[in-house]
């Protein structure tokens, strides 16, 4: 069984490459170096239709009726101002 120390020691090794990893992550998440290239098909849920990048996940509203994407980037449409009941 592991103790509190081996536990320790671990981290003691390891941390600093996790607290890099993590860091580099959020720095990508925050600047976003996606460019969202790979979209996936349209998905309709509740009011919003929208594409989500199968990258990094964000999405985009999408207008069912020119079949095309419009408005900003968000992981959250409610926050975009999209148009309801396009």
């Amino acid at each position: 069984m592991r103790t509190w120390q081996d536990l320790a020691s671990a981290l003691s090794v390891f941390g600093p490459a996790l607290l890099l990893v993590s860091l580099g992550l959020a720095a990508n998440r925050l600047l976003r170096f996606c460019r969202h290239k790979r979209m996936g098909w349209p998905i309709r849920r509740g009011r919003y239709t929208y594409q989500a990048c199968l990258d990094c996940g964000i999405q985009r509203p999408f207008d069912e009726k020119r079949f095309r994407s419009y408005g900003r980037y968000s992981y959250d449409l409610t926050q975009t101002g999209t148009r309801e009941g396009v």
